[in-house]
């Protein structure tokens, strides 16, 4: 199934992006991998996007993400999130499966200033698709909204990341809370090459775990439409992975012209 699916994915994406119109409207990648945290950065308007990439550690645990996103505004997108293929370390022998499915909105409402920075807010629900028994999810609907703001400092661009999460919780009744705080920053190298940072740290209330994670990686613009990532993903205390290898990529296929007023003859 979970190959079908991503089959079907790449069937679209070829099919839609196949005119020359569609191209013609491609602009630079908007990319959110591979750090925890999102920037107010929206992907082009009227523009389709993809993100994917793989997460891995050494104990077995791996992660495919699929990111799509339709830039519905200027200053706003829709996106899908899944991951076609995950395995997850057990005690006898690894879960295999495919993960859950993401939809949300990111929506810039605030442009930054000389003074003042960049805002945005982030909504998405994440739906229990994911292989049952493997021990990948939890069979529970998750919501989830975050506040977001970007500041240029010199040569630098940071972002201050804070996520609210109100989980389904899997062993009893009612929900509990998670909380992500993140802070990242970036800088160009050159032309093509990107470095970047996060300091992320993440703590859901009744599970009573806590997991910090400090990402560093580049980024590298292979085309005006094209950017690979690669970094690696640190584990902070006990809760976390120890090291996660993150290799990515994010590409802009371009989009319809958005049409103009129609003429009255």
């Amino acid at each position: 199934m979970a190959m079908r699916a991503t089959l079907g994915l790449c069937l679209f994406l070829s099919a839609a992006t196949s005119c020359e119109s569609w191209r013609e409207h491609a602009v630079r990648p908007t990319p959110q991998r591979p750090t925890v945290s999102s920037n107010t950065v929206t992907t082009g308007e009227h523009t389709l996007e993809l993100e994917g990439g793989v997460a891995a550690d050494f104990d077995g645990n791996l992660d495919t993400p699929l990111l799509l996103k339709w830039g519905i505004a200027e200053n706003a997108e829709l996106f899908v999130g899944w991951s076609p293929l995950v395995t997850v370390e057990r005690d006898a022998e690894n879960g295999f499966g495919f993960g859950n499915l993401a939809l949300g909105t990111r929506v810039r409402v605030l442009d930054e200033t000389d003074t003042t920075p960049a805002a945005a807010v982030q909504l998405y629900t994440k739906l229990p698709t994911a292989t049952e028994g493997e021990g990948i999810g939890t069979d529970e609907v998750d919501f989830r909204i975050a506040g977001i703001a970007d500041k240029q400092l010199g040569d630098f661009s940071t972002t201050g990341y804070y996520e609210l999460g109100v989980l389904g919780n899997p062993v009893g009744t009612g929900t509990d809370l998670e909380h992500v705080l993140a802070l990242a920053v970036s800088t160009p190298i050159n032309e093509r090459w990107n470095a970047f940072g996060e300091l992320s740290f993440r703590n859901q209330v009744e599970g009573d775990t806590d997991v910090g994670l400090a990402i560093a990686g580049l980024a590298y613009l292979a085309h005006p439409h094209s950017i690979f990532d690669m970094g690696l993903a640190i584990g902070l205390n006990d809760d976390a992975p120890d090291v996660q290898l993150l290799v990515g990529y994010t590409h802009n296929f371009g989009g319809a012209a958005p049409r103009g007023p129609r003429r009255r003859n």
